[in-house]
């Protein structure tokens, strides 16, 4: 048994059809955005990192190597090329988003008072998608967006906060000091870091019993890796989301949770903060990418982070630190276009005018394959021959 599970037929989302080939530049994708939005391109050096205003300051697609590089991210090309306003439930997706928790339960943000909490009613707030973020600095590696926002949860509380975003795109030393190793010579290395910052700006103090609010940050990436969770100590179990885990695609080897990232099924899963340690990554051996993410941590005494199973009579805040999101086949019976890295932050109690804060930093590399294993060990505490063989005996 997991600790949780559910099972759904479908989740509530706008999505169209994808095409899966890794083919897309960097500048096509930039054109493609530029056709009705405005991208902001952070550069250092050959890296790129393309973002949007229009959509919370969100981190769309990145490149190692210039305008002509191969994009590293996924996003709905097709969805962006519509006329969104008439959309509901948007999955743009983008190498980093930000959305709020909890997803589910009492104090949901994705559902409307008084509907019932299944698949067909999920809602997105505007606040959770479509809500434009001001520009308040720029400079070539680094932009930083304010916006006030609205909230409602399934209670009926209301919230009022002021959201301050910054992007900034890492040139080589900042990004070797953020993860403390030495990149080694001829592997091609980029890193960028979304932090969000969420003021009270209500006129009312956060509490428990009307429901706190939690910082979740979204990463979509192209299926067909091994993700790897480092524990802080053993697990037994994961948590399990929307259906149960399987042996083919969940293991626990000593203290790490493997997963098989392919969207050939709908699953997520999540780990809680008693085992979790600040840092997941995934490789994929179809692109030689080896992605890392490492994420603000900071537990508070009551270990509260928003509980968003699909499941009734849970502990509303005893919830996961990190998710990965495998999406399920498509209706032609093809694999999904993409998986996910997830963090979020801590819930806490937010007196007026006090702030929660959350970063989460994602790293890309590729190049030599010793090499990669080498900084693999390192971060992950395993091998890319443990990533590419783990599945084997079951696949």
């Amino acid at each position: 048994m997991t600790r949780f599970a559910y099972s759904i037929a479908a989740l509530s989302i706008t999505m169209t059809s994808v095409n899966l080939s890794q083919a897309a530049s960097f500048d096509s994708d930039l054109a493609l955005l530029a056709d009705n939005y405005q991208p902001i391109v952070l550069t250092s050096g050959d890296n790129r990192l393309a973002v949007l205003a229009e959509f919370q300051g969100r981190a769309m697609v990145s490149s190692m190597s210039g305008d002509q590089g191969n994009s590293i991210g996924w996003f709905d090309r097709e969805l962006l090329k519509q006329d969104l306003s008439e959309i509901e439930n948007l999955n743009v997706g983008g190498v980093s988003r930000l959305w709020f928790g909890p997803e589910k339960g009492p104090y949901a943000l994705f559902f409307e008072p008084g509907t019932a909490q299944v698949a067909e009613t999920v809602h997105y707030q505007e606040a959770i998608t479509t809500v434009a973020f001001d520009i308040v600095n720029q400079t070539p590696q680094q932009v930083t967006f304010e916006q006030d926002i609205q909230l409602v949860n399934h209670m009926e509380t209301e919230f009022s906060f002021h959201v301050s975003r910054s992007v900034a795109l890492f040139d080589a030393a900042e990004l070797a000091k953020s993860l403390a190793v030495t990149i080694p010579d001829g592997i091609r290395a980029i890193g960028f870091s979304a932090s969000t910052t969420l003021t009270n700006a209500g006129n009312k103090p956060l509490s428990r019993q009307t429901g706190l609010i939690s910082i979740w940050e979204l990463g979509c990436f192209s299926p067909n890796a091994t993700i790897a969770i480092p524990l802080s100590q053993p697990l037994t179990e994961v948590t399990s989301y929307f259906t149960p885990t399987k042996a083919s695609h969940t293991k626990i080897v000593d203290e790490t949770v493997f997963y098989k990232a392919d969207a050939s099924y709908m699953n997520k899963i999540g780990v809680p903060p008693e085992q979790t340690k600040p840092i997941i990554g995934s490789y994929n051996p179809e692109l030689n990418l080896l992605t890392i993410v490492k994420f603000q941590f900071e537990p508070p005494e009551d270990g509260s982070y928003v509980n968003s199973v699909w499941q009734d009579d849970v502990d509303p805040y005893g919830g996961d630190v990190t998710n990965i999101f495998n999406y399920g086949l498509l209706a032609n019976g093809q694999p999904g276009p993409f998986y996910e890295l997830e963090t979020s932050s801590h819930a806490r109690e937010l007196a007026i005018g006090e702030s929660l804060s959350h970063y989460h930093n994602t790293y890309h590399f590729s190049g030599d394959q010793q090499q990669l294993s080498i900084l693999s060990e390192a971060l992950l505490g395993v091998s890319l021959q443990q990533l590419q063989q783990v599945f084997t005996a079951t696949n």
